[in-house]
């Protein structure tokens, strides 16, 4: 599903992203996209619900992030993963909450030189938290999604080739190969194996093992 931030030109759209990263004003797609998520969440058959988010985008995707953490069980957020390029946001909340959070920057974008690269690095406290692991291409200079950020981001050796969201390439399951990965894990580790009898242990075991055969080999004679 895509929600779609209607362009109403280039200085409206500046003044739109102004009110809304500091005012935190959500216009119509914003309040579509929160729905759209909390319906999903809300599901028992979903167990996985991811968002992805470019430029202005992101901004929209903190604001929707800010009313889930208040209205949503955290076994319900748990479901939820969220990867921005760009970031145009001064905040993004719920690390503790959401199943994953990152972020993808070329250095040399100036929308994200005046965003997520003004706020992140810094760890501002409060309201400007900004949750999330970040991945910096240092090379890139543009901000278009498709030219600028997809090819190089994730290219072998890229900034975000290991990324959580990396590993969705090729169209893989991540989230549950981690899960299942996880209850191998648990399952191995309840496995009783020679290695863990002692020393000791063996000194009790081996004595009776030889006294019964010194036994059996009298009453053969």
């Amino acid at each position: 599903m895509g929600i779609n931030n209607r362009t109403f030109g280039f200085i409206l759209d500046i003044f739109e992203c102004i009110i809304q990263r500091c005012f935190g004003y959500t216009t119509e797609d914003a309040r579509q996209l929160y729905y759209s998520v909390q319906s999903e969440l809300r599901k028992d058959d979903i167990h996985r619900v991811v968002l992805i988010a470019h430029s202005q985008g992101a901004i929209i995707a903190s604001l929707v992030v800010d009313r889930l953490l208040a209205s949503e069980s955290t076994t319900d957020l748990k479901k939820l993963e969220l990867y921005t390029f760009a970031s145009a946001a001064n905040h993004m909340h719920g690390a503790e909450d959401l199943f994953c959070i990152e972020h993808f920057v070329n250095k040399w974008d100036y929308i994200a030189q005046t965003s997520i690269l003004s706020y992140q690095p810094v760890k501002l406290a409060g309201s400007n938290r900004y949750d999330g692991k970040m991945y910096i291409d240092n090379d890139e200079v543009g901000h278009s999604l498709s030219t600028h950020y997809l090819p190089s981001m994730f290219a072998e050796g890229g900034a975000g080739a290991g990324s959580f969201m990396a590993k969705y390439l090729g169209g893989k399951e991540p989230k549950v190969e981690a899960e299942v990965e996880k209850r191998a894990q648990r399952w191995l580790h309840h496995i009783p194996t020679l290695n863990s009898m002692s020393d000791g242990d063996e000194e009790k075991v081996s004595p009776d093992h030889r006294h019964r055969e010194e036994a059996a080999s009298r009453s053969q004679k």
